[in-house]
Formats: C-alpha cells, sequence, structure tokens
C-alpha cells in the first residue's frame, strides 16, 4: 500500500514538475466574433510543438495556450499565425517557465498627416472592420483609418512624403480584401475566415 502510495505521488510530482517546464502564451485578438472564428484561429497553432491548454474567451478576444519551454515559442511566430488566421494581435504575453516575461502591444505611432483619401474596400463585417482598419495602420505613413461596412469606403489620413495610396491598397489585397484596381490573390482570399468571405462578383458589378 505505502509503495503504491509512493508511486502516486512520484506521478504527480512528474507531471507538477513538465507543467513548471511550460511557456505559458496569453494573446488578445481583435476580430474574433464567434466559435467558428476561434476554431480557425486555434486550427492555425495546431502544428505548434507540443502546445496544450488552449482556451479562447470569444467575448474578450483572449487565446491562451502552453507550450514546453524548449519550444522557445518567439512573439514574431504567434503574431504571425495569428496574422495569417485573419486577425490582429493587439497584445501578446510569453510568462516564460524561468520566470522571464515576454511581451508585444500593438500600438500605432502618432504620424503627421497631409492628405486624405477615401476609397471601396470590400469585406461584409466587424471582423472584416479590424482587418481593413489595422492593415491600412500597419502601412508606414498612415495615420487613420476608418472603414464602414456599409458603404464599403476606407477613409485614410497619411503622409504623402512616406506612404502612398497603391502601397496602402497592396497591404489591404495582402490581407485577402479587393479594392476596385488592386486584388487579393485566389491565396489570399481563401484564407480569409468563411464568415468574411465577401461575393467578388460584386466588385466586378460596381467597376462596371
Amino acid at each position: 500500500m505505502k509503495n503504491l502510495l509512493l508511486i502516486v505521488i512520484m506521478s504527480l510530482l512528474a507531471i507538477v514538475t513538465v507543467d513548471a517546464q511550460r511557456d505559458k502564451i496569453t494573446t488578445i485578438v481583435d476580430g474574433l466574433g464567434c466559435p467558428y472564428c476561434a476554431y480557425g484561429l486555434e486550427k492555425k497553432f495546431k502544428k505548434v510543438k507540443g502546445i496544450k491548454n488552449v482556451k479562447i474567451e470569444i467575448e474578450e478576444g483572449i487565446f491562451t495556450f502552453t507550450v514546453p519551454s524548449e519550444t522557445e515559442l518567439q512573439i514574431e511566430e504567434v503574431d504571425n499565425r495569428v496574422d495569417i488566421a485573419g486577425y490582429t494581435a493587439k497584445n501578446i504575453i510569453i510568462e516564460r517557465a524561468d520566470g522571464t516575461v515576454d511581451k508585444m502591444d500593438l500600438t500605432y505611432a502618432e504620424v503627421d498627416t497631409d492628405k486624405t483619401a477615401e476609397f471601396a474596400v470590400w469585406g461584409i463585417c466587424n471582423m472584416c472592420k479590424s482587418r481593413i482598419e489595422n492593415a491600412a495602420r500597419k502601412t508606414e505613413g498612415v495615420g487613420d483609418a476608418k472603414w464602414d461596412k456599409k458603404t464599403k469606403i476606407l477613409k485614410i489620413k497619411y503622409d504623402s512624403s512616406v506612404a502612398d495610396i497603391a502601397s496602402i491598397k497592396e497591404k489591404l489585397a495582402a490581407k485577402g480584401h479587393d479594392t476596385e484596381d488592386i486584388k487579393a490573390t485566389e491565396d489570399a482570399y481563401d484564407n480569409l475566415p468563411a464568415c468574411c468571405l465577401y461575393d467578388r462578383a460584386d466588385l466586378k458589378q460596381a467597376s462596371h
């Protein structure tokens, strides 16, 4: 009986030790709207070596999971996987097993703008709105970006000495969103979450 108890205790200690050697990742994700969206995000992380304890709080946009410390998962990879899934990481915190913490906050630098512009960008929902606005804001020289999901019009303020409209549209196309003159590739469009797949026929009609 004592031997059995000793085995149980040692097994529990082993589990605690393994858990203590894992890094915890917490990410605030902009644009999550439904369980299907959460599944799409989780799917992009399935290939991360040793991933466990996955939890997504949809309303708050909080995505957490753990990985073995030897995986040495970096903030850049987390950010890139969230981006590939069609969302934007607003905040990433990696709590390392050794007690150190890595952080990333999505903050936009103040930009002195001298021009404004507006043009149509295709999308259909608030997730699209978040993706479109963040893609525009991440373009160097863009100071502000507001997209209206009803009119499909994106209004921006930018520094014309740094940014130009074509480069902004290229950024949007890379995220899967068409404009009248610069289209997303099929791969970029297909990578959008299913609930964000706008009807590209609407764009063809608007162009004529």
